[in-house]
């Protein structure tokens, strides 16, 4: 019997490892294929199964939405794009490749991404991005969170939400490096100025009540000793 159990449980887990390498086709309002892992051609359906090794292939007009099984990651391609589930790594980070096309992810904080393309790697903690492939370049424009790319000279660019970056067969372009250094930076420097802005509130705020008491203060000490100087002064001159 315990012998029994223990198979049960070791199929389990291995059942629940496998699963947790795929993506389901969630949504799919355009036409394309999907090209297992062993080079057969499938068509794109709602509720397809996409196993490590196998590429979706999205034809023509509309969308196909993927998504693991617990829903922390969530794919979008558009039309004309390909994207291969290159599964799972020894510490449970997804590997996607994006050969071309454009495609949206959007991942729960704290859960790991890689994405791949022809000439770079975005790498993911929990964020919103998109990635624009086509054979002269990636675009990598970020909505939310922070995203690390290393372009194929081993050159790396932190792109924070609202900025972008873009990477040729050679790197990263100058420009682009540039203007998203600039961004950030001109993101820290705002959070900067909200954060003292902030706190020169709260001490002006402190102000405010000391300036109260001194006020106080003086009004009761001047009527005092006025009313005792008029009072002797009058007093002596009588």
């Amino acid at each position: 019997m315990k012998r029994l159990l223990i198979a049960i449980l070791a199929i389990f887990c291995l059942t629940t490892a496998a699963l947790a390498q795929d993506l389901t086709v969630v949504d799919n309002s355009g036409s394309g294929m999907v090209i297992t892992a062993d080079n057969k051609m499938v068509s794109l359906n709602k509720h397809n199964t996409i196993a490590p090794g196998d590429t979706v292939m999205v034809a023509g007009k509309g969308t196909v939405t993927l998504a693991t099984s617990d829903g922390i990651i969530s794919i979008t391609a558009d039309e004309k794009s390909l994207v291969r589930n290159d599964g799972r790594d020894a510490t449970g980070k997804l590997n996607i490749d994006v050969p071309k096309g454009v495609v949206n992810f959007k991942v729960v904080p704290g859960n790991k991404l890689d994405v791949k393309t022809p000439h770079m790697v975005a790498s993911v903690r929990g964020t919103a991005f998109t990635a624009d492939v086509d054979v002269n370049g990636t675009d990598l424009s970020v909505t939310e969170g922070v995203v690390e790319c290393t372009d194929n000279e081993g050159q790396r660019e932190q792109v924070q939400a609202g900025s972008a970056v873009r990477s040729q067969q050679a790197g990263f372009e100058k420009q682009s490096r540039e203007k998203n250094r600039n961004r950030n930076a001109a993101a820290n420097k705002s959070k900067s100025a909200n954060k003292s802005k902030s706190s020169s509130k709260g001490k002006s705020g402190g102000k405010s009540n000391s300036g109260g008491n001194s006020d106080g203060n003086s009004g009761g000490n001047g009527g005092g000793n006025g009313g005792g100087k008029g009072g002797g002064n009058g007093g002596g001159k009588k």
